[in-house]
């Protein structure tokens, strides 16, 4: 079985930690989780396919990654709840939700 691949993007180190501990917890054998702080890292990991998944905070980012990744699936966590759909282009989680609700 592959493991799915996935990226974290954020420029807090200390969020992308967190994030991808407790991530990693849920997905032993599952997932392998990544975190990244640098976007030149992260470009240059998309561009070699090493991702299959990111996952991140700057909404920009993602949007700029859609345009030249088709194939790698996007979630963006927004900063705020109750975003209207037509306003985001990527599928989208409150950023300070509840893991049991999602």
């Amino acid at each position: 079985m592959k493991m799915v691949r996935i990226g974290v993007y954020d420029e807090e180190i200390e969020y992308i930690e967190i994030l991808t501990a407790y991530l990693k917890q849920f997905g032993s054998g599952k997932w392998n989780m990544l975190g990244y702080t640098d976007f030149e890292v992260l470009a240059g990991n998309i561009e070699k396919n090493r991702l299959d998944i990111l996952i991140s905070t700057d909404y920009e980012i993602l949007k700029s990654v859609k345009d030249y990744n088709k194939e790698l699936a996007l979630l963006y966590l927004a900063p705020v709840e109750n975003i209207p759909k037509e306003n985001i282009q990527i599928d989208m989680i409150y950023r300070f939700q509840s893991a049991k609700e999602i």
